[in-house]
Protein backbone atom coordinates (compact mmCIF):
# COMPACT_ATOMS: atom_id res chain seq x y z
CA UNK A 1 0.00 0.00 0.00
CA UNK A 2 1.13 3.67 -1.01
CA UNK A 3 2.23 5.68 1.99
CA UNK A 4 -0.10 8.05 0.56
CA UNK A 5 -3.25 6.12 1.53
CA UNK A 6 -4.26 5.49 5.02
CA UNK A 7 -7.29 2.82 6.01
CA UNK A 8 -9.31 4.73 8.47
CA UNK A 9 -10.62 2.95 11.14
CA UNK A 10 -12.71 5.58 13.08
CA UNK A 11 -15.80 4.17 12.47
CA UNK A 12 -14.57 0.35 13.20
CA UNK A 13 -17.09 -1.83 15.21
CA UNK A 14 -20.40 1.19 13.80
CA UNK A 15 -23.37 -1.26 11.71
CA UNK A 16 -24.86 0.84 9.37
CA UNK A 17 -28.23 -0.82 7.57
CA UNK A 18 -28.44 0.81 4.28
CA UNK A 19 -31.45 1.28 2.68
CA UNK A 20 -30.37 3.96 0.25
CA UNK A 21 -30.17 4.33 -3.69
CA UNK A 22 -29.04 6.11 -6.03
CA UNK A 23 -26.89 9.08 -5.25
CA UNK A 24 -27.89 11.09 -2.67
CA UNK A 25 -28.13 8.34 0.33
CA UNK A 26 -25.17 6.31 -1.31
CA UNK A 27 -22.39 8.55 -1.17
CA UNK A 28 -23.46 9.28 2.18
CA UNK A 29 -23.06 5.87 3.52
CA UNK A 30 -19.95 5.50 1.61
CA UNK A 31 -18.08 7.73 3.00
CA UNK A 32 -18.98 5.93 6.65
CA UNK A 33 -17.96 2.86 5.00
CA UNK A 34 -14.70 4.66 4.13
CA UNK A 35 -14.34 5.86 7.75
CA UNK A 36 -14.69 2.22 8.52
CA UNK A 37 -17.76 1.68 9.74
CA UNK A 38 -19.83 -2.07 8.34
CA UNK A 39 -22.42 -1.16 5.89
CA UNK A 40 -24.87 -3.54 4.50
CA UNK A 41 -26.58 -2.60 1.06
CA UNK A 42 -30.07 -3.65 1.41
CA UNK A 43 -31.32 -4.11 -2.55
CA UNK A 44 -34.24 -5.61 -4.26
CA UNK A 45 -34.29 -8.96 -5.53
CA UNK A 46 -35.35 -7.83 -8.94
CA UNK A 47 -33.27 -5.55 -10.19
CA UNK A 48 -31.42 -4.31 -7.06
CA UNK A 49 -30.10 -0.80 -6.27
CA UNK A 50 -31.84 1.72 -9.47
CA UNK A 51 -28.23 2.80 -9.43
CA UNK A 52 -26.95 -0.10 -11.44
CA UNK A 53 -29.68 0.25 -14.21
CA UNK A 54 -29.06 3.44 -15.84
CA UNK A 55 -27.64 2.63 -18.91
CA UNK A 56 -30.55 2.32 -21.79
CA UNK A 57 -30.21 -0.61 -24.23
CA UNK A 58 -27.06 -1.68 -22.63
CA UNK A 59 -26.14 -4.61 -20.51
CA UNK A 60 -26.93 -4.66 -16.71
CA UNK A 61 -23.77 -4.69 -15.14
CA UNK A 62 -23.07 -2.28 -12.81
CA UNK A 63 -21.91 1.32 -14.62
CA UNK A 64 -18.73 3.19 -13.29
CA UNK A 65 -21.66 5.16 -11.46
CA UNK A 66 -22.89 2.42 -9.12
CA UNK A 67 -19.27 1.79 -8.16
CA UNK A 68 -18.57 5.40 -7.33
CA UNK A 69 -21.14 5.37 -5.03
CA UNK A 70 -20.97 1.51 -3.51
CA UNK A 71 -17.46 1.11 -2.24
CA UNK A 72 -16.69 -0.58 0.63
CA UNK A 73 -20.07 -2.33 1.10
CA UNK A 74 -21.46 -5.30 1.85
CA UNK A 75 -24.75 -5.94 -0.07
CA UNK A 76 -27.93 -8.74 0.24
CA UNK A 77 -30.93 -8.64 -1.31
CA UNK A 78 -33.95 -8.84 0.84
CA UNK A 79 -37.67 -8.51 0.03
CA UNK A 80 -38.85 -5.86 1.84
CA UNK A 81 -42.54 -6.11 1.32
CA UNK A 82 -42.82 -10.23 2.65
CA UNK A 83 -42.95 -10.87 5.67
CA UNK A 84 -40.22 -12.60 5.99
CA UNK A 85 -38.16 -10.18 4.04
CA UNK A 86 -39.47 -7.83 7.16
CA UNK A 87 -38.58 -10.14 9.86
CA UNK A 88 -34.94 -10.28 8.93
CA UNK A 89 -34.55 -6.89 8.16
CA UNK A 90 -35.73 -6.51 12.04
CA UNK A 91 -33.30 -8.60 13.07
CA UNK A 92 -30.54 -6.27 11.17
CA UNK A 93 -32.05 -3.22 13.05
CA UNK A 94 -31.47 -4.75 16.47
CA UNK A 95 -27.77 -4.77 15.82
CA UNK A 96 -27.47 -1.68 13.98
CA UNK A 97 -26.05 1.86 15.10
CA UNK A 98 -27.27 3.88 11.88
CA UNK A 99 -30.39 3.25 9.36
CA UNK A 100 -30.32 5.13 6.69
CA UNK A 101 -32.65 5.41 3.51
CA UNK A 102 -33.83 7.94 0.65
CA UNK A 103 -36.46 6.10 -0.63
CA UNK A 104 -40.03 8.07 -1.69
CA UNK A 105 -41.85 9.91 0.77
CA UNK A 106 -43.94 7.77 2.41
CA UNK A 107 -42.65 4.61 1.06
CA UNK A 108 -40.68 3.33 4.31
CA UNK A 109 -43.80 3.99 6.78
CA UNK A 110 -45.44 1.84 3.92
CA UNK A 111 -42.72 -0.97 4.81
CA UNK A 112 -43.82 -0.67 8.15
CA UNK A 113 -39.75 0.41 9.02
CA UNK A 114 -41.06 4.36 10.19
CA UNK A 115 -38.92 5.63 13.00
CA UNK A 116 -41.07 5.16 15.83
CA UNK A 117 -41.34 1.31 14.88
CA UNK A 118 -37.73 1.02 14.57
CA UNK A 119 -37.58 3.00 17.37
CA UNK A 120 -39.45 0.18 19.38
CA UNK A 121 -36.80 -2.37 18.49
CA UNK A 122 -33.67 -0.22 18.89
CA UNK A 123 -33.97 2.20 21.02
CA UNK A 124 -30.23 3.77 20.40
CA UNK A 125 -30.24 3.83 16.45
CA UNK A 126 -29.71 6.34 14.40
CA UNK A 127 -32.24 6.68 11.84
CA UNK A 128 -31.41 9.14 8.61
CA UNK A 129 -33.46 10.12 5.83
CA UNK A 130 -32.74 12.04 2.93
CA UNK A 131 -35.84 13.49 1.03
CA UNK A 132 -36.29 16.29 -1.18
CA UNK A 133 -37.98 18.52 0.70
CA UNK A 134 -38.03 19.49 4.26
CA UNK A 135 -41.45 18.48 6.86
CA UNK A 136 -43.83 21.26 6.22
CA UNK A 137 -43.11 21.87 3.07
CA UNK A 138 -45.75 22.85 0.64
CA UNK A 139 -43.39 20.14 -1.39
CA UNK A 140 -42.80 17.32 0.93
CA UNK A 141 -44.70 14.66 -0.89
CA UNK A 142 -42.79 15.32 -3.98
CA UNK A 143 -40.12 12.86 -5.29
CA UNK A 144 -36.54 14.81 -6.01
CA UNK A 145 -33.45 14.34 -7.43
CA UNK A 146 -30.51 16.43 -7.92
CA UNK A 147 -31.46 18.75 -10.81
CA UNK A 148 -34.87 19.48 -8.45
CA UNK A 149 -32.88 20.08 -5.74
CA UNK A 150 -30.30 23.33 -7.08
CA UNK A 151 -33.27 24.30 -9.12
CA UNK A 152 -35.60 24.62 -5.88
CA UNK A 153 -32.22 25.61 -3.74
CA UNK A 154 -30.99 28.66 -5.96
CA UNK A 155 -27.63 27.27 -7.19
CA UNK A 156 -29.18 27.40 -11.13
CA UNK A 157 -29.79 31.19 -10.45
CA UNK A 158 -26.30 31.90 -9.94
CA UNK A 159 -24.85 29.94 -12.51
CA UNK A 160 -24.61 30.28 -16.11
CA UNK A 161 -23.80 33.30 -18.70
CA UNK A 162 -24.40 36.66 -16.73
CA UNK A 163 -26.65 37.56 -19.64
CA UNK A 164 -28.54 33.96 -19.97
CA UNK A 165 -30.82 31.93 -18.39
CA UNK A 166 -29.97 29.98 -15.17
CA UNK A 167 -27.68 26.69 -15.59
CA UNK A 168 -27.15 23.68 -13.75
CA UNK A 169 -23.60 23.05 -12.28
CA UNK A 170 -21.92 20.79 -13.87
CA UNK A 171 -21.18 19.00 -10.72
CA UNK A 172 -24.47 17.06 -8.84
CA UNK A 173 -24.52 18.61 -5.55
CA UNK A 174 -27.86 18.05 -4.78
CA UNK A 175 -26.59 14.51 -4.61
CA UNK A 176 -23.63 14.27 -2.94
CA UNK A 177 -24.05 17.66 -1.30
CA UNK A 178 -27.02 16.14 0.78
CA UNK A 179 -24.92 13.11 1.32
CA UNK A 180 -22.09 14.54 3.27
CA UNK A 181 -24.04 16.88 5.51
CA UNK A 182 -26.04 13.37 5.63
CA UNK A 183 -22.62 12.03 6.75
CA UNK A 184 -21.53 14.75 8.96
CA UNK A 185 -25.21 15.26 11.26
CA UNK A 186 -24.51 11.45 11.87
CA UNK A 187 -21.30 11.40 13.12
CA UNK A 188 -22.21 14.43 15.24
CA UNK A 189 -25.33 11.97 16.47
CA UNK A 190 -22.95 9.04 16.97
CA UNK A 191 -20.33 11.29 18.91
CA UNK A 192 -23.99 12.23 21.23
CA UNK A 193 -25.23 9.06 21.72
CA UNK A 194 -21.59 8.19 23.63
CA UNK A 195 -22.68 10.79 25.88
CA UNK A 196 -26.45 9.82 26.51
CA UNK A 197 -27.12 6.39 25.20
CA UNK A 198 -29.86 7.86 22.79
CA UNK A 199 -30.26 7.54 19.87
CA UNK A 200 -32.01 9.98 16.97
CA UNK A 201 -34.04 10.67 14.10
CA UNK A 202 -32.20 12.83 11.85
CA UNK A 203 -33.48 13.77 8.24
CA UNK A 204 -31.70 16.41 5.84
CA UNK A 205 -33.15 17.91 2.33
CA UNK A 206 -31.77 18.18 -0.71
CA UNK A 207 -33.69 21.78 -1.35
CA UNK A 208 -32.50 22.86 2.66
CA UNK A 209 -28.74 21.58 1.59
CA UNK A 210 -28.55 23.79 -1.39
CA UNK A 211 -29.85 26.50 0.69
CA UNK A 212 -27.24 26.04 3.01
CA UNK A 213 -24.00 24.83 0.92
CA UNK A 214 -24.10 27.47 -2.38
CA UNK A 215 -26.58 30.27 -2.26
CA UNK A 216 -24.13 33.14 -0.45
CA UNK A 217 -24.71 34.25 -3.61
CA UNK A 218 -28.43 34.35 -3.63
CA UNK A 219 -28.90 35.57 -0.32
CA UNK A 220 -26.97 38.77 -0.77
CA UNK A 221 -29.76 40.01 -3.17
CA UNK A 222 -32.40 39.59 -0.57
CA UNK A 223 -30.40 41.08 2.20
CA UNK A 224 -29.63 44.22 0.24
CA UNK A 225 -33.65 44.36 -0.39
CA UNK A 226 -33.39 44.75 -4.01
CA UNK A 227 -35.65 43.38 -6.84
CA UNK A 228 -32.99 42.30 -8.67
CA UNK A 229 -31.93 38.75 -10.15
CA UNK A 230 -29.24 36.61 -8.35
CA UNK A 231 -26.46 37.98 -10.61
CA UNK A 232 -24.55 34.85 -12.11
CA UNK A 233 -21.37 34.04 -12.50
CA UNK A 234 -19.92 32.88 -15.11
CA UNK A 235 -16.25 33.50 -14.70
CA UNK A 236 -14.42 32.16 -11.40
CA UNK A 237 -10.71 32.49 -11.16
CA UNK A 238 -8.60 29.53 -10.12
CA UNK A 239 -5.62 30.74 -8.21
CA UNK A 240 -2.02 29.04 -7.56
CA UNK A 241 1.10 29.80 -6.43
CA UNK A 242 3.63 27.26 -8.14
CA UNK A 243 7.24 26.08 -6.96
CA UNK A 244 9.33 27.49 -9.86
CA UNK A 245 12.19 25.72 -9.09
CA UNK A 246 9.84 22.57 -9.73
CA UNK A 247 8.85 23.35 -12.87
CA UNK A 248 12.42 24.69 -14.11
CA UNK A 249 13.78 21.46 -13.07
CA UNK A 250 11.11 19.65 -14.49
CA UNK A 251 12.25 17.51 -17.48
CA UNK A 252 15.56 16.31 -15.11
CA UNK A 253 13.38 15.33 -12.28
CA UNK A 254 9.64 14.44 -13.69
CA UNK A 255 11.15 13.38 -17.74
CA UNK A 256 9.62 9.88 -17.16
CA UNK A 257 6.48 11.77 -17.34
CA UNK A 258 6.92 14.01 -20.68
CA UNK A 259 4.32 11.57 -22.13
CA UNK A 260 2.00 13.28 -20.65
CA UNK A 261 0.27 15.32 -23.10
CA UNK A 262 -2.27 17.48 -20.26
CA UNK A 263 0.71 17.94 -18.09
CA UNK A 264 3.15 19.22 -20.61
CA UNK A 265 0.53 21.91 -21.51
CA UNK A 266 0.30 22.61 -18.20
CA UNK A 267 4.07 22.71 -17.67
CA UNK A 268 4.54 25.21 -20.93
CA UNK A 269 1.87 27.45 -19.90
CA UNK A 270 3.81 27.77 -16.55
CA UNK A 271 7.52 28.43 -18.10
CA UNK A 272 5.84 30.63 -19.95
CA UNK A 273 4.60 32.95 -17.58
CA UNK A 274 8.06 32.52 -15.30
CA UNK A 275 9.23 35.58 -17.28
CA UNK A 276 5.99 37.80 -16.24
CA UNK A 277 8.38 39.50 -13.28
CA UNK A 278 4.86 41.18 -11.89
CA UNK A 279 4.02 37.86 -11.27
CA UNK A 280 6.42 36.36 -9.10
CA UNK A 281 6.02 36.08 -5.47
CA UNK A 282 9.19 35.46 -2.86
CA UNK A 283 8.29 33.64 1.03
CA UNK A 284 11.11 31.79 2.82
CA UNK A 285 13.50 32.10 0.19
CA UNK A 286 11.54 30.59 -2.73
CA UNK A 287 10.07 31.98 -5.73
CA UNK A 288 6.24 31.28 -6.41
CA UNK A 289 4.61 31.96 -9.24
CA UNK A 290 1.27 33.66 -8.97
CA UNK A 291 -1.58 32.23 -11.75
CA UNK A 292 -4.50 33.42 -11.87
Amino acid sequence: MSDNIVDFSFLKGIKVLDLTQFEAGPSCTETLAWLGADVVKIENPKMGDPGRRLRPNKPDDDPYYFHMFNANKKSVTINLKSPEGLKLVKSMIKEADVMMENFAPGAIERLGLGYETVKSINPSIIYAQVKGFGIGSPHEKNLAFDMVAQACGGTFSVTGESDGPPTRPGITLGDTGTGMLMAITILGALFKRKETGEGHCLQVAMQDAMLGIGNRRAMEVDLKHTQAACKRYQSQYTLALIDIDFFKNYNDTYGHLAGDNALRAVIDVVLANIRAADRIYRYGGEEFLLLL
